[in-house]
């Protein structure tokens, strides 16, 4: 699924107030070459200072809005912005001035004429995401950590569909009809579990990711950077 598709998707489903269901999930993505940008921008911008980096996705009728990051520390970053669409009638020039407003500040003007004014503002959030930096594991080597207990009990708690993950790679996680309401005890021992291993241990990522995760209501999506998302479980 090419990226305004699913774009439309994530609108789609938003719009109806519900989770889709596994299968409804695309089994591919194909990022735009703008977002990948973005990512790989998060991603060097981690990986020279340490910490970690955070963007939101927003969109306005079919165009997609990127935040400027947002920089936390070495263990977290809180994402908090702000989208507003104003339409400001120009009478002199008998026109409507658009006006994007993310974050306090106008990113971007447009203007139509009155007949081209929409009906209703088709806007909102998409999702966000963030990088995590490389840490020691339990053999002393650098490695990238995985979705964190509080990444995905974040994402729990939250009324939107999904979360990105950047490491040296982007993940997403996405919310099926079958998510539950918090991962436990349990869930949070087995995610600190990967974190102490390595994202290169393919065979205790592919048990917990298809034995525990996948139990949670969880789709994952996995990808190298400008590369096409594949959906592992």
């Amino acid at each position: 699924m090419y990226f305004t598709e699913f774009v439309e998707f994530v609108k789609k489903w938003n719009k109806y107030g519900k989770y889709p269901p596994r299968t409804a999930w695309p089994e591919e993505i194909v990022l735009d070459r703008r977002l990948w940008e973005d990512i790989v921008k998060l991603h060097r911008f981690t990986d020279s200072t340490g910490y970690e980096y955070e963007s939101s996705l927003f969109y306005i009728e079919r165009e997609t809005i990127i935040s400027k990051p947002l920089k936390g520390n070495k263990d977290n970053v809180h994402a908090h912005h702000s989208l507003q669409v104003k339409y400001i009638p120009d009478n002199k020039n008998y026109r409507y001035e658009r006006q994007i407003i993310l974050d306090s500040r106008i990113i971007q003007r447009d203007y139509f004429a009155p007949d081209q004014l929409p009906k209703q503002i088709d806007s909102g959030f998409l999702f966000n995401m963030h990088t995590h930096p490389t840490h020691l594991n339990n053999t002393g080597s650098k490695v990238y950590t995985f979705f964190s207990p509080t990444d995905i009990n974040s994402l729990l708690k939250i009324n939107t569909l999904l979360t990105g993950l950047i490491t040296d790679e982007f993940w997403l996680a996405c919310k099926t009809d079958r998510i539950i309401s918090k991962i436990g005890e349990v869930g949070e021992e087995m995610l600190s579990n990967i974190t102490r291993q390595s994202l290169d241990d393919e065979t205790m990522l592919e048990t917990v990711l298809k034995k525990e995760i996948q139990n949670w209501g969880l789709v994952i999506y996995r990808g190298d950077f400008n590369r096409t998302l594949k959906k592992i479980i």
